[in-house]
């Protein structure tokens, strides 16, 4: 590529990335870049699995049936985030037997995203987790 002027950097790498580059997703040198290998699109019940951390796990507009996403216990390290974006319907999301508070307020159990809705959920110890977002209840 001739002329390309790399617009984001992994500090004292020497590895500089593109703006086409990042657009098409190939920034594999930066794990928090939200490209096509950092999404998972479900139409289905799904329970999340340890490649999933750190990803948004997709409802898409195509699939107009309420559905299930669970978080299994033991399988994630603390710190570890599961980002789940609703476009349509309903998706439960739903914890095995983990605990997980809904922030800010403090209660516990499985939650509800609505259609267009965005949640994260974070693992804070052993066996906690801390979810928030936007269209959750």
């Amino acid at each position: 590529m001739a002329n390309v002027t790399p617009i984001k950097s992994i500090p004292g790498s020497g590895n500089a990335r593109t703006a086409g580059e990042m657009a098409l997703g190939t920034d594999t040198l930066d794990p928090g870049f939200i490209g096509p290998a950092n999404q998972n699109i479900q139409s289905a019940a799904y329970t999340c699995v340890l490649s999933d951390m750190g990803k948004q796990i997709l409802h898409p507009f195509a699939d107009n049936n309420a559905r299930t996403f669970t978080i299994p216990n033991a399988v994630f390290p603390i710190g570890a985030e599961l980002w789940f974006i609703n476009r349509r319907n309903t998706v439960t999301i739903s914890i095995v037997t983990e605990i997980m508070y809904l922030s800010p307020g403090g209660s516990t159990g499985n939650r509800t995203l609505a259609a267009n809705g965005c949640a994260v959920a974070k693992k804070i110890t052993a066996t906690e987790w801390m979810i928030m977002g936007w269209g959750l209840t």
